[in-house]
């Protein structure tokens, strides 16, 4: 009887590693080039956030920044040869305005963005965050920053609302060149 179970469990294992390696997902650089028509621009090693005991009790969650002092070289090297990239995209290109996407929930986009934008300001660029997720934006959250009340992003780009210094000073972060602006929540 027990040998059974324990058959059974064995063989659910197996097919469990069998499965998940037949699924049509990228796993490495190789995989990237050869079944997304896109140019690469980097990888970013995995790597878990550096929380105090606390922060553990709680189950606080928190992103890993670049420049909070808990990351690791290689990590900070990762995002920052991403962002060498995309300048000299920039500089061959005069594209100004980058969009980072996926169709899963919790994959990163949010704390990639951030880390990219945070490399990108201190290289001296002017980078404005643009948090348009109505439901739970999270840029803000990943910052440990209050939210600005930003106005309606429409307006901003319909040229309804007029973007001044005393504007742009009012959604920047701690001094840099890093801006922040989400847009209002749906009611």
């Amino acid at each position: 009887q027990s040998q059974i179970v324990l058959l059974a469990m064995l063989f659910q294992c197996c097919l469990i590693g069998f499965l998940s390696c037949l699924r049509n997902t990228v796993k490495n650089e190789k995989i990237f080039t050869t079944s997304i028509d896109a140019k690469l621009l980097g990888t970013v090693v995995h790597e878990a956030p550096h929380l105090s005991f606390k922060e553990r009790i709680l189950r606080k969650k928190r992103a890993l920044l670049i420049n909070d002092g808990y990351s690791s070289l290689k990590l900070t090297e990762d995002y920052k040869k991403i962002a060498t990239r995309l300048e000299w995209i920039k500089k061959t290109t005069q594209d100004k305005i980058f969009t980072i996407t996926s169709v899963g929930e919790n994959e990163g986009k949010s704390t990639s963005v951030c880390n990219i934008a945070i490399a990108l300001a201190g290289r001296g660029y002017r980078v404005m965050l643009l948090d348009l997720d109505t439901r739970k934006p999270s840029i803000f959250k990943i910052f440990e920053y209050r939210r600005i009340p930003s106005p309606e992003l429409v307006g901003l780009f319909s040229k309804e609302i007029a973007i001044t210094p005393d504007f742009l000073e009012s959604c920047r972060y701690k001094k840099s060149n890093l801006f922040l602006l989400m847009n209002k929540k749906r009611r």
